[in-house]
């Protein structure tokens, strides 16, 4: 009997030492901390702005190529990007809009292509785990049960030595080059210079042009039957969705089938869909560092073109 009690309180101190080394210890400050500070930061614009507000959601297709900044004035009502990366999962970002959303709010969704396909696992994302459990606790404790222990349980080796390292880093002081001045108070990155443009240019003249996968046309996936719950979610609450795609290479035409399959998403929800006349695609001199992600110059021009057409949407008499 006592070696049990010894066994389990064994176990017990294990799971203790374990939820304080990644609650404080290994505590990632300059990766997910960032995405905290950023989130207070737009916080603070929508509470210092009026409502109904247009915001954009998407993964770092949003962060990086639509400038809220710019669509603002056209659209004539504050705007805010909530996104971050797609590697936190359209399950977080689904979450967090429903509660930031208002009736009346727009909200303007080009996720990459990808996360249509997701399944289960890449739905509810990896990094967004480690951050409710490090730096929103409140909606981590808003979980039920068996989710707040995945997240909690979540966290590995390769985890503990990047957050120690980071709290080391911090420690001594350590200041890197993208910190929460690269955004705006809209929370758009605006870093993405001509300057540093060079830096990729050689990796962007090969990369691969991300595609839709052909297999959306054989039926809804995991993350579609995700999303028709969110998308009923926001018109019952008065919420307009309006769909769209990832800003990508010109190289490949994109399949009218597949445009307009991602379309239907939205529109049979009772929702929106509004693209360019060229499909958000540009050519690879207006990229950064990724397929889908535009430098400043043609992020403006991109935000500004898209502004109009979601304006003629939104206001379709007013010219």
């Amino acid at each position: 009997m006592r070696r049990l009690l010894w066994l389990l309180l064994a176990c017990g101190l294990s799971v203790a030492a374990y939820g304080l080394a990644f609650t404080f210890v290994a505590k990632k400050h300059f990766t997910l901390g960032l995405i905290r500070q950023l989130a207070e930061k737009r916080q603070a614009y929508i509470s210092a702005t009026p409502s109904p507000r247009v915001y954009i959601l998407a993964g770092s297709a949003g962060l990086f190529s639509f400038r809220c900044e710019v669509m603002e004035p056209v659209l004539g009502r504050p705007c805010v990007n909530l996104s971050i990366g797609r590697g936190f999962g359209l399950k977080y970002d689904l979450a967090r809009a429903r509660r930031i959303l208002r009736s009346g709010d727009v909200l303007v969704m080009p996720l990459e292509y990808e996360t249509y396909s997701d399944m289960k696992a890449s739905f509810a994302g990896g990094s967004s785990q480690g951050y409710l459990v490090q730096y929103d606790r409140a909606a981590w404790m808003a979980l039920p049960p068996r989710e707040r222990l995945e997240a909690l349980f979540s966290f590995d080796v390769q985890a503990l030595v990047a957050g120690s390292l980071e709290q080391v880093l911090r420690l001594a002081a350590f200041q890197r080059p993208f910190s929460i001045a690269s955004f705006t108070p809209q929370g758009d990155y605006k870093d993405a210079t001509l300057a540093r443009v060079e830096t990729y240019r050689e990796r962007m003249a090969t990369v691969s042009q991300p595609r839709p996968d052909p297999a959306l046309l054989q039926g809804p996936t995991y993350a579609e039957e995700r999303m028709q719950e969110f998308l009923g979610w926001a018109r019952a609450e008065g919420v307009l969705v309006v769909g769209s795609l990832p800003t990508t290479f010109d190289d490949v035409p994109i399949d009218a089938a597949l445009v307009d399959r991602i379309a239907h998403i939205y529109v049979d929800a009772g929702h929106a869909f509004a693209t360019l006349p060229n499909l958000n695609q540009y050519e690879r001199g207006c990229f950064y560092d990724s397929p889908y992600h535009l430098h400043e110059g043609c992020q403006v021009v991109h935000s500004r073109r898209f502004a109009v057409r979601l304006r003629r949407l939104l206001l379709p008499n007013a010219g």
